[in-house]
């Protein structure tokens, strides 16, 4: 978020209105991250959290949500990094609304 902070006019103290239309999509999921990260919760639903986001942050994303501790985290993904699948406590794959694969 840092890089980001440093793009905005005035920094960390820029007001992004009620609709946040300047902000890209990618920005958005950054700053909800950001927001989730924040209040250190104790179980996230993540829901295409990095389909706005280009595959290096998408990639760097993914790997901070597998690095928190002491949160169950439901990551809902259509493109899930494979290079990352093995770091999944559990793997549940979809089609058509039924379950076709459960990996442990």
């Amino acid at each position: 978020m840092e890089e980001f902070i440093q793009t905005l006019p005035e920094g960390i103290e820029t007001v992004i209105d009620e609709e946040q239309r300047q902000l890209s999509g990618g920005q958005k999921a950054r700053i909800g991250l950001a927001r989730a990260f924040y209040t250190k919760p104790d179980i996230l639903l993540l829901d295409e959290v990095t389909s706005a986001l280009d595959p290096e942050t998408a990639l760097a994303v993914e790997g901070m949500i597998l690095g928190l501790e002491n949160v169950m985290v439901v990551h809902i993904s259509h493109k899930p990094s494979p290079s990352l699948m093995s770091q999944y406590d559990a793997v549940i794959t979809m089609d058509g609304g039924k379950i076709t694969q459960v990996k442990e």
